[in-house]
């Protein structure tokens, strides 16, 4: 606590002091380089997880690989043979070796870009400009009590690729085999097929989507990992609102994307600056004639540490997130924000969603050590309950039909 929050006030108060902290955690410059500094500890199963978004179990493969290698020097060869096998390794690993010593050039590179892209208004990574003024308008009614769909229908209509994913995701063959809905031929009669709780819960989903085909093919596998991290995050929030009888599952929905809105504006940036990095690198070796460069600048992504790195800065995100969104209906920046009482049931809801969603993608690949699991369900107040609970869903199993009714006839 600093020395000036004892000195009395007797100013305009007209603004709570508490809305004034979270104003200011949401202007805070974003700095790859004092990333430490600007928010709080990052675990290091959280770490890990980082770690997986950006490369899968890289160890695995490479244990994989190697129990390949001695399978094929166990079997039964001639003298030569087991020569030639060991000479081929011991090529493989050389020309890997230099692979990667390519790959951690560029890896510098990208951290030096990282905090020149960082100051300049990272949120463009998570909207362009039109599509934040989109973004804006809608929210801003989003938790409305008195949203009618109509109200709904015009906060969207303006958004065209937004108003076009609600009319395909309605006429899809999956939805209508679900719902036996008839077709929609325009916004207005997807809306009302959808009402309020549908449209609120899948708006974020069609953001995440959207931003996910932007990417195209760079990092395709990161960023499949990171879409199934959002959905299975929204589906933790849901299990557990169904469990407590909540009435707002849809905002239980909207909120959960949201605690992952941080992840994809950092993972957007970190994959724009790293395309560009990869291509100036390209560039600059065919310049240089260098074919073995430029073959293995083609198979760079950033590594997992870089990733995690910029993870750092998740929290101070995410307020700035918030704040650009202008929720007026829904507290969001006070649920994510760590003080008070007054939120605690929704901030219990997506602390213990989000931490057991990258406990169970950490399982699945095998990267979940005892301890480190346990510190990060410890500090999301996980109860053994919800725990058991929640390991008992089959997350395969529910579509985001099967999800969106449960939402609609909440």
């Amino acid at each position: 606590m600093s020395f000036l929050d004892d000195i009395p006030f007797d100013g305009d108060t007209s603004t709570p002091i508490e809305e004034i902290k979270l104003k200011k955690k949401a202007h805070v410059q974003l700095s790859y380089r004092d990333r430490y500094s600007l928010s709080g500890r990052v675990t290091p199963a959280q770490q890990t997880f980082y770690h997986y978004l950006a490369q899968g179990n890289l160890q695995a493969r490479l244990e994989k690989e190697q129990q390949a290698y001695q399978a094929e020097l166990n079997r039964q060869l001639l003298e030569v043979e087991i020569e030639a096998l060991k000479k081929r390794q011991s090529d493989k690993n050389s020309q890997l070796e230099k692979v990667n010593a390519v790959h951690r050039s560029i890896d510098l590179m990208l951290e030096k870009q990282l905090d020149n892209t960082l100051n300049n208004y990272p949120l463009k990574y998570f909207a362009d400009s039109r599509d934040m003024g989109h973004f804006k308008r809608i929210f801003s009614v989003l938790g409305d009590d008195r949203l009618s769909v109509s109200g709904l229908e015009s906060a969207i209509t303006p958004c065209k690729w937004l108003a076009d994913k609600f009319v395909f995701f309605c006429n899809s063959s999956d939805c209508r085999s679900h719902f036996a809905n008839q077709e929609s031929k325009d916004l207005k009669q997807a809306t009302n097929f959808l009402n309020v709780k549908g449209i609120t819960a899948l708006i974020p989903v069609f953001l995440v989507e959207q931003k996910v085909a932007l990417q195209k093919d760079f990092l395709k596998q990161p960023w499949s990992r990171f879409r199934r991290f959002a959905y299975w995050t929204a589906l933790s929030a849901l299990f557990i609102g169904r469990r407590e009888k909540r009435n707002d599952l849809h905002i239980v929905f909207l909120l959960a994307y949201l605690s992952v809105f941080a992840e994809l504006m950092l993972f957007s940036l970190l994959s724009s600056v790293a395309k560009d990095v990869q291509q100036d690198s390209i560039y600059a070796a065919s310049k240089r004639q260098s074919d073995f460069r430029v073959k293995a600048i083609e198979s760079y992504q950033p590594s997992g540490e870089i990733t995690a790195n910029l993870m750092q800065l998740i929290e101070p995100s995410l307020h700035k997130i918030i704040d650009a969104l202008h929720f007026n209906y829904i507290p969001a920046a006070q649920i994510f924000d760590s003080q008070g009482d007054e939120h605690q049931a929704l901030r219990n809801i997506m602390s213990k969603a989000k931490a057991f969603t990258q406990y169970k993608m950490l399982s699945i690949a095998k990267m979940d050590e005892r301890e480190d699991i346990l510190e990060l369900l410890k500090l999301a107040n996980m109860d053994n309950a919800t725990m058991q609970f929640l390991r008992a869903q089959d997350y395969n199993a529910v579509s985001i039909f099967h999800a969106l009714e449960w939402i609609r006839k909440a």
